[in-house]
């Protein structure tokens, strides 16, 4: 048993059964026991890999995306480069070094990361020193000046509330003790829960569960009042699906395998799918468009990854090298992995052009 574990049966015991949301906090940033707070989990030697760690084409075309967003929003003097759980820093990394390369847009943009892990914090300022970054705590905690802000896979993050079908109604899961164990367990049913949950979806079996995604909607609203006050876009790649569906999706993992959530808390990642409609409600507030969500593979291909896969293998000076390059990218654009699962989105603010990557591309 984990010393997270044992505060949060304490707590139980206390006070009786506490909100996923809860746990999933405590699990992540507690400041002695979180996963977050207490090391890098990021790469081979971790618990997962990330996009940006797979291949540094990645982070060059969502460098190459920044430029594009920056011409359409005029060449502004001064614009926020932000990103959103930075990890190690590798995404801005590789996205900045290919901006100096095709864009003016490094000598006018302040870099700001939001992360909140003190831990992943000393290694995004190794990986970033060159770039002076500030560092904020949420996204409502940026300064008021046109944005761009990029992010993959941080939305996994926000824990939704579960709600289950019982025989008397729709009922909020929570975390509680079971023959001696966390499990998750049905409260009292409720009529506000049944409220959060579709109307096509209601009548679902007993036992369905529903994950209400309201909080991460609500998350989005500091981000969809930034671009209509100042201009500019936002992107967010992801896992998960484009409507509101049932099912449990709430998952960890730990030395890149599966484990169940309630073990080992503080000691593995926990994640859920992200409800993209619900992305798309926060961030479509006070005009701003939004874009997609379309396929990570569409995405990728339609902002040239094979064109740039092929110019990076040629040059590369050995054949496992090139055979690496190639097999980084399959797998960023694998129909049957991450190439569909990961979903991307987008928002701009009204009277933006559309955003490159959006574009369908022939298969």
């Amino acid at each position: 048993m984990t010393p997270l574990e044992e505060l949060v049966r304490e707590q139980i015991g206390r006070s009786g059964p506490i909100a996923i949301e809860e746990l999933v906090a405590s699990a992540q940033l507690h400041p002695r026991h979180g996963y977050y707070a207490t090391r890098d989990p990021f790469g081979a030697v971790g618990d997962f890999t990330t996009a940006p760690e797979i291949s540094q084409i990645f982070g060059e075309l969502i460098g190459a995306w920044v430029a594009v967003v920056w011409e359409q929003m005029g060449r502004p003097k001064r614009v926020l480069l932000a990103e959103a759980g930075p990890g190690r820093g590798t995404l801005m990394a590789d996205a900045c070094r290919a901006l100096e390369s095709v864009s003016d847009v490094l000598r006018h943009a302040e870099i700001h990361l939001i992360e909140k892990s003190p831990a992943l914090r000393r290694v995004q300022e190794k990986t970033l020193l060159h770039l002076s970054p500030r560092w904020h705590g949420g996204l409502s905690d940026m300064p008021e000046a046109p944005l761009v802000l990029i992010a993959n896979e941080y939305l996994d993050c926000f824990p939704p509330k579960q709600l289950v079908r019982t025989p008397r109604g729709w009922a909020e899961r929570q975390v509680g003790l079971e023959a001696g164990r966390l499990a998750l367990l049905p409260g009292e049913p409720a009529g506000e829960h049944a409220d959060l949950v579709p109307v096509h979806l209601r009548d679902s079996p007993a036992g369905t569960v529903f994950e209400s995604h309201t909080a991460l909607e609500q998350a989005m609203s500091p981000v969809a009042g930034h671009l209509a006050r100042h201009g500019g876009a936002v992107v967010f790649v992801d896992y998960g699906h484009d409507q509101p569906s049932v099912g449990d999706t709430l998952q960890a993992v730990r030395n890149h395998r599966p484990v169940d959530p309630l073990v080992d808390l503080g000691e593995c990642d926990i994640t859920a799918h992200v409800d993209f409609s619900a992305i798309a409600r926060g961030l479509g507030r006070h005009g701003n468009v939004v874009h997609g969500p379309v396929t990570q593979r569409q995405f990728l291909r339609s902002l040239g990854i094979e064109a740039r896969t092929g110019r990076l293998a040629r040059s590369a000076p050995r054949q496992r090298q090139r055979d690496d390059i190639r097999a980084a990218t399959a797998r960023l654009i694998d129909p049957a992995g991450m190439g569909t699962l990961f979903k991307v989105i987008a928002a701009t603010a009204c009277g933006m052009p559309p955003p490159p990557g959006f574009d369908p591309v022939p298969e």
